[in-house]
């Protein structure tokens, strides 16, 4: 089956006008890598944005990586660290993830910190765990 990726954006699109906060994610991810659009880094940030004012982990998550890598906004540390924890505290693994790899190798201004570094991996792998049963 052949992906449409300008059909899967009409009823994203769709789906963000009748709150569904998902669709707010997958919008910035087809502007992120140009699907069915023209790639678009900064529009697909501010999709991001609005999903993750509204409480999307996955959002928060792909927002805090836009600002650790200065992709599609200003880099900021800051905020990168802000929105990962955000994430994380949803229940967004990837980011507990992000942040344990960002206190074991000291990145995005943090110093190294390998206890924290084990404390967001064990939450990271209690989450999947859960999310397996």
């Amino acid at each position: 089956m052949k992906k449409d990726y300008k059909e899967a954006m009409k009823w994203f699109r769709r789906a963000a006008e009748h709150g569904d906060n998902q669709a707010y994610v997958n919008i910035g991810i087809l502007y992120g890598r140009g699907d069915g659009v023209r790639k678009d880094p900064n529009r697909a940030v501010q999709y991001y944005i609005l999903g993750a004012q509204k409480g999307e982990s996955e959002a928060q998550g792909l927002l805090g990586m836009a600002y650790a890598l200065g992709k599609g906004i200003t880099q900021d540390n800051e905020k990168a660290l802000f929105w990962y924890k955000k994430a994380a505290g949803n229940g967004n693994i990837d980011a507990m993830k992000e942040l344990g790899a960002i206190y074991a190798n000291g990145r995005l201004g943090v110093k190294k910190d390998p206890e924290e570094a084990e404390r967001w991996n064990a939450m990271a792998k209690k989450a999947e765990e859960q999310e397996r049963n």
